[in-house]
């Protein structure tokens, strides 16, 4: 017969042969704590009542039901617990394969993250290429400003040598002239 003891909140199992004897006789397999797989098995039994001949025999056919019934208690124990440890085994399988995708994304996150800045040195290598280039464009404008004002001087300078050769033929002109 199973009993649920409402007290303390664990469950029993009561069993019984033959007609009901005092408390002391009775069997209890009884599951304790929050751990459900965890299986005590207690017998209360009366000294006095164990010395008889009549009640050995009744207290081994007892304890045969309850050896019986804490094996079945046991192997319940085991099944469930083998159950367990196959879902967590495939869990487990489960986790590792995770594992090993978030491995592979860092991996690939690594090298996406180095060719990024391998591709940012080129950037910033060309763009030190280009301000170069930007300083020679301004150098070459500024060459070009000084090209022309050069060119000025230079006819400006064409210029007074041409009137210094005409200053220089009307002098002698004027010498001739004068020595004559």
């Amino acid at each position: 017969m199973e009993h649920i003891d409402p007290s303390a909140g664990t469950s029993a199992t009561h069993l019984e042969s033959g007609p009901r004897r005092d408390d002391s006789e009775q069997t209890y397999n009884m599951v304790q704590g929050n751990d459900s797989h965890e299986v005590n098995s207690d017998t209360h039994l009366d000294d006095s009542v164990s010395s008889s001949c009549d009640d050995n025999a009744i207290d081994a056919h007892t304890l045969n039901e309850e050896l019986s019934m804490f094996c079945e208690n046991l192997l319940s124990k085991y099944k469930l617990l083998k159950s367990k440890s196959f879902d967590l085994k495939e869990e487990n399988k489960n986790l590792f394969s995770k594992l090993n995708m978030i491995l592979q994304e860092r991996i690939e996150i690594s090298n996406e993250r180095d060719s990024l800045k391998v591709q940012l040195d080129l950037s910033l290598n060309e763009n030190e290429i280009l301000k170069s280039k930007n300083d020679l464009d301004h150098v070459l404008k500024k060459n070009e400003v000084l090209y022309s004002k050069l060119e000025f001087v230079l006819k400006e300078n064409d210029s007074l040598q041409n009137k210094i050769a005409l200053v220089s033929k009307e002098l002698e002109c004027v010498l001739k002239e004068t020595f004559l």
